[in-house]
C-alpha cells in the first residue's frame, strides 16, 4: 500500500484530516517493528511517523523524559544512561522473534503497552506514561497529561492510548517518568526444578521482604531465577537472607550485573528461548496457574514454554502444524488472557489474535472508537474486527 510520511505533527495532522475527509483508511506506523503483531489489516495508505524523532527534553533531577513518538527506544536509553537513569518498564524489542530489522519506537512501545521482566515490580509501560500529544481520527490535535503525576487531572488519556494499538489516535510526542540505574544487580539461580516447584520457588522469593525485582523460569534450560537490585551492601545482605529462605529448593548460584543482565535480556526478548517455533502465544494468568495450563496443552502435542513475571506471564511456542491447538480452551480452565503474538499471516487471519470482547466491553470499545475516530480512519480492525 502507498506510504505517506510525516516529519512533524503539523504534517501528520494534515494527512489525517485529508483521510478523514475522503474516508480513506490509514495504517499508523512508527518504526514498524511491531507491525506483524495484531490482526492483519488492509488500509488505503500507511502513515509513516518514523521521521518524528528526537528527545524534546530530559530533566534528570525530576526523572522525566519527553521525546517524539517515532524516536527509537535505543536513542532514549542512551540519553538516560548518560544521566544514570533508565526506562523502568524495561521495553522489549522482539526484533529477532518477529523477524524485524526495524528498531522499536517509543510511540510503538507505548501504543502496544509492552513491558519486559521488570514489569513485575516496576509496573507496565502505561504506569510510567505521563503526557501525550496526539492526533485523533478527525485530525484534531490533543494534548493530555504533564511532566509529573499530579498534573494528570480529568481523563487520563495516556492510560487509554497505552495498549490502543494506534486505533484511536496517532501519538506525536510522549512524556515518561524514569528511574535510576541501580548500583548492584544480583541474580539468584536454582537448577533442575519442575514447573510446579519453580512456581513455588518464585512465590516464596516474591513473598519475602527482600524486594525481589523479577522472577522467571526456563524449563528448557532447567533454570529458575530471581533478581534483587539496589545499593551494593543492601543487595549483598538481601541475597544472603533470600538464600536462607530458599535453601529447601537445593543448591543456589548467584551472578552479578553483566552476566545476570544478559540472562534477563534473553527472557525479555523471547527469541532465543522459543527461536525454533513458528507460533508464539503470550498468556497472562495467575502466578500459580501456568504449570496446569502447560500440562494441559502438552496432552495435545509438543509444546515449548517458559515463565516470566513470577509465573504470571507464560510464553508458549508451537510449530506451524499445531495451529489448531486450542490455547484459549485450555486457558479457560485456569483463567487468564491470551494474545497470538507471532504467527504466519494466514493463521493470524484465521484465528482471533486478541481475546474476543464480551458484549458489554465491545459496546464500550466501539463507543470509545467513535469518539476518537468516528470514520474508522486509523488502524481499523487492528485489534478487533469492526473496531
Amino acid at each position: 500500500m502507498p506510504t505517506v510520511k510525516a516529519t512533524t505533527a503539523v504534517e501528520a495532522k494534515k494527512i489525517i484530516q485529508e483521510h478523514n475527509s475522503s474516508g480513506k483508511t490509514i495504517e499508523v506506523l512508527g518504526q514498524g517493528s511491531k507491525r506483524t503483531i495484531g490482526r492483519c489489516i488492509d488500509c488505503d495508505n500507511q502513515l509513516d511517523l518514523s521521521g518524528l524523532t528526537g528527545v524534546n527534553f530530559y530533566e534528570q533531577s525530576e526523572m522525566v523524559v519527553s521525546a517524539k513518538a517515532g524516536t527509537p527506544v535505543s536513542e532514549i536509553t542512551k540519553v538516560l544512561a548518560e544521566g544514570g537513569q533508565r526506562l523502568a518498564f524495561d521495553p522489549p524489542s522482539y526484533a529477532a522473534l518477529l523477524g524485524s530489522s526495524a528498531e522499536p519506537s517509543i510511540g510503538g512501545v507505548l501504543a502496544t503497552n509492552l513491558s519486559g521482566p521488570s514489569r513485575l515490580s516496576k509496573g507496565a509501560a502505561r504506569d510510567h506514561f505521563l503526557g501525550v500529544e496526539m492526533i485523533n481520527g478527525r485530525g484534531e490535535q490533543i494534548k493530555n497529561g504533564g511532566r509529573v503525576m499530579k498534573n494528570v487531572t480529568g481523563y487520563d488519556l495516556c492510560k487509554l492510548m497505552a495498549g490502543s494499538w494506534g486505533t484511536l489516535a496517532a501519538m506525536t510526542d510522549v512524556t515518561l517518568k524514569t528511574l535510576p540505574i541501580q548500583e548492584s544487580r544480583v541474580t539468584l539461580f536454582a537448577s533442575g526444578l519442575s514447573d510446579e516447584s519453580a512456581v513455588q520457588f518464585m512465590s516464596v522469593a516474591l513473598g519475602s521482604p527482600f524486594d525481589v525485582v523479577t522472577a522467571a523460569h526456563v524449563p528448557g534450560r532447567s533454570q529458575t531465577a530471581v533478581q534483587i537490585e539496589g545499593l551494593e551492601k543492601s543487595v549483598a545482605y538481601r541475597i544472603e537472607e533470600l538464600k536462607l529462605a530458599l535453601a529447601s529448593f537445593g543448591e543456589l548460584e548467584t551472578i552479578g550485573n553483566e552476566e545476570g543482565d544478559a540472562f534477563w535480556v534473553e527472557v525479555r526478548e523471547v527469541n532465543s528461548l522459543l527461536s525454533k517455533k513458528d507460533i508464539v502465544w503470550k498468556v497472562s494468568t495467575t502466578l500459580t496457574a501456568g504449570p496446569a495450563l502447560v500440562n494441559e496443552l502438552k496432552k495435545q502435542g509438543d509444546v515449548a514454554a517458559f515463565y516470566d513475571w513470577g509465573g504470571g506471564l507464560v510464553w508458549i511456542g508451537l510449530d506451524e502444524n499445531q495451529s489448531g491447538l486450542d490455547i484459549r480452551a485450555a486457558l479457560a480452565l485456569v483463567g487468564g488472557q491470551a494474545l497470538l503474538f507471532k504467527a504466519p499471516e494466514d493463521i493470524r487471519k484465521r484465528l482471533d489474535v486478541f481475546d474476543p470482547l464480551a458484549p458489554g466491553n465491545r459496546m464500550l470499545s466501539e463507543g470509545v472508537k467513535r469518539a476518537f475516530d468516528p470514520k474508522a480512519v486509523l488502524n481499523p480492525g487492528r485489534q478487533f474486527e469492526g473496531i
